[in-house]
């Protein structure tokens, strides 16, 4: 300590304070070390109330006006139920009249307007809502010890219990009382507790409830590891393990077809409605996490209720020109820990989680509802294809494959069934493939115009350990977390079925897929059998051909060979590196 010139600040004369109170004695025993020289501008206090009989110690740093910088306090929102609320309600009407003021002084966008204005446009409504936000409506900041459980009351019980440990240190209350308060506080945080997760699994939706059996389960860890890249080097920094992951999530462009969008043509915006792009924002939940901006779904349904026109018109005008404005671009990477891997401390086993800016994903929402609806519409996606598609779920899938594997045995013939999936599916996706695939699929030019525009000069800034980095340019693919993304991905693999089973027709194979992962189903009377059994399919060595998007497609597990499947058996059996399916 005297070497390095530290001291403890909880131990100093004038503001010693025990920091374990025991029933029969009182104890120092938590320190708060730090630099002599800035001791005078610490500020320290033990009185802070909690269940545990150790103090919190609490320290402020006191900074003069003019020195060093100012930093802002980070905010995650803002508090829209109680601006609604009728204790707000006069703010509300001032803040929604001040908007519309404001609001009627700018004219909206119209059929006349150019790219550049639309730009404007977007800036100008995500910068000037944020302001008007933080002037009318209360912040929110969401931290480590925030808890769905807390109420008044434990705020209530948590101060009682704060002035009876101040009425200990000066002798007016016994620790038979100080015990007493803090057991009450303690059963009350436990009944809260029970109640809120009881509350919240009678009233779960169906997709709730597999969100309650996450929560039963252990957490992740809190911090990544050091990373091994694939020399061999190790990263240790959070700087170099951000550039590792960034590479493994958000590759460089690949080799593949130059294609440009067609400058003009399309028709596509003068089918979009009112209604249309009201579905597109309130069908998307609240819950939803918000980009950079933090403009949550909530924040854009007051932005809707007090000014609609501008949404609607900026909406129409996007896909009118053919562009996704730059400022709904940026995206804040998430990274979280894939679960259930051997090794983490390689990036593939890690995820990066796009949240992108929600009134960007009203535009993205708009899309692709759009474009689902014209594939169905005119039938342009493979028949075998599920999964962002709608009645088309991963049950009805598995019900096709079963149907298929029943109708082979039926005419005595046996199955093979090879597993695939897509390697790196979103992140992968080429956008010059993708512009000649819609083209080949004669979609409309101001919606091919506006798919371009999406995915150029994206930019990612990674959060990892709660820090974030810098921003980044994103160069390939479509994010992960937008509307839009999965039925890009699967009218960019559509085209890989109808040649596959074009070469193998005459063994009757057939494409399944959910999303990225693809089965390929195979019939014969006889496989040819090699050495051990093993069977040889020539599937085998098309699942190594490129397919019209670009990306080799692999297997999930390295694998020799297939067996044959016999309908007697009801099963096939598979080497113990292969991947198959028991029936």
């Amino acid at each position: 300590m005297d070497e390095y010139d530290l001291i403890d600040v909880t131990d100093r004369e004038e503001t010693h304070s025990n920091t374990r109170n025991g029933e029969t004695s009182e104890l120092l025993i938590d320190f708060f070390i730090t630099k002599a020289s800035m001791a005078d501008r610490l500020e320290t206090s033990t009185d802070l109330a909690t269940t545990s009989d150790h103090a919190v110690v609490y320290a402020q740093l006191r900074w003069d006006e003019g020195e060093g910088v100012k930093v802002s306090r980070k905010i995650t929102g803002w508090d829209i139920h109680g601006l609604k609320s009728k204790e707000e309600e006069e703010n509300y009407k001032k803040a929604q009249k001040d908007w519309k003021d404001k609001s009627s002084k700018r004219p909206v966008l119209d059929e006349k307007s150019s790219g550049d204005e639309l730009q404007r446009e977007a800036e100008w409504i995500q910068q000037n809502f944020v302001n008007h936000l933080n002037r009318y409506c209360k912040k929110v900041k969401v931290c480590a010890r925030s808890k769905r459980w807390w109420t008044a009351e434990i705020a209530e019980n948590r101060k009682i219990l704060g002035s009876i440990k101040r009425s200990r240190k000066r002798g007016e209350a016994s620790q038979q009382q100080v015990n007493k308060q803090r057991s009450n506080l303690r059963r009350m945080i436990r009944q809260l507790k029970t109640e809120m997760w009881r509350k919240f699994l009678t009233s779960a939706t169906r997709d709730q409830v597999w969100q309650a059996l996450r929560y039963t389960k252990p957490g992740g860890q809190q911090t990544t590891k050091a990373l091994r890249s694939r020399s061999g080097e190790v990263a240790e920094s959070w700087e170099e393990k951000a550039e590792l992951i960034k590479e493994e999530a958000f590759p460089k462009p690949l080799k593949g077809v130059e294609r440009k969008a067609q400058e003009k043509g399309g028709e596509m915006w003068k089918k979009i409605t009112d209604e249309d792009i009201r579905e597109a924002l309130f069908n998307q939940s609240i819950q939803k996490a918000p980009g950079p901006d933090r403009l949550g779904f909530k924040v854009i349904r007051l932005l809707w209720d007090w000014d609609s026109q501008r949404i609607i018109n900026i909406v129409k005008v996007s896909f009118r020109l053919g562009i996704h404005p730059r400022v709904w671009k940026e995206a804040k990477g998430v990274v979280i820990p894939k679960p259930n891997k051997p090794d983490y401390r390689v990036a593939k086993a890690y995820r990066v989680i796009t949240l992108l800016k929600c009134l960007g994903k009203v535009v993205e929402k708009v899309a692709a509802n759009a474009i689902a609806e014209e594939c169905e519409r005119r039938r342009l996606l493979h028949d075998g294809q599920f999964g962002c598609r709608k009645r088309r779920s991963a049950i009805d899938a598995v019900g096709r494959l079963m149907k298929k594997v029943e109708e082979v045995w039926g005419r005595g013939n046996t199955v093979a069934v090879l597993l695939m999936d897509v390697k790196g599916a979103f992140p992968h996706v080429a956008k010059g493939n993708l512009i000649k695939r819609m083209e080949e699929m004669e979609f409309e030019a101001d919606l091919v115009r506006w798919v371009e525009s999406f995915m150029e000069e994206r930019k990612v800034i990674m959060s990892m350990d709660g820090k974030e980095g810098d921003s980044m340019e994103v160069e390939m693919g479509v994010p992960q977390g937008s509307p839009v993304s999965p039925v890009l991905f699967v009218i960019y693999l559509s085209g890989l079925f109808g040649q596959v089973e074009e070469k193998e027709k005459e063994c009757g194979s057939e494409g399944i897929s959910f999303v990225d992962d693809v089965a390929w189903v195979h019939q014969q009377k006889i496989f040819p059998s090699g050495r051990n059994g093993s069977v040889r399919v020539d599937m085998l060595r098309q699942s190594r051909q490129r397919h019209p998007g670009g990306r080799l497609l692999r297997a999930r597990r390295q694998f020799n060979a297939l067996r044959s499947i016999s309908p007697s058996d009801r099963c096939f059996t598979v080497s113990s590196r292969s991947v198959g399916l028991l029936f």
